[in-house]
């Protein structure tokens, strides 16, 4: 599968199960693979608009936007948590991510 998603102003691209950003100053894809787990646990990705706006947001809502297109990745109601159906939070794969109301 290869896809690119747009966040703010950062082009991300998925590969496989790898995620790629473009780095616009040296002008190539870099893999996400050696993100760390934040102190709460979750591996998060910031972001910043060309005006300087700031944004963090989990990985398995990005993993789940790649997958799911239509799904509004800053919508965060209650109606659109995501949960990890293993229970762990490390496991971003997307056999193992689901929406909360999901069955």
């Amino acid at each position: 599968m290869y896809s690119i998603l747009k966040i703010l102003d950062s082009h991300l691209q998925m590969i496989g199960d790898e995620i790629y950003r473009f780095h616009k100053t040296k002008y190539t894809w870099e893999r996400l693979d050696t993100l760390k787990p934040s102190s709460c646990g979750y591996i998060r990705i910031g972001f910043t608009s060309k005006t300087g706006k700031r944004k963090t947001i989990l990985m398995n809502r990005i993993i789940y936007k790649f997958h799911n297109p239509n799904w509004n990745i800053f919508d965060n109601s209650r109606k659109n948590v995501l949960t990890y159906i293993d229970g762990n939070i490390l496991n971003n794969k997307i056999e193992n991510i689901k929406l909360k109301n999901e069955c």
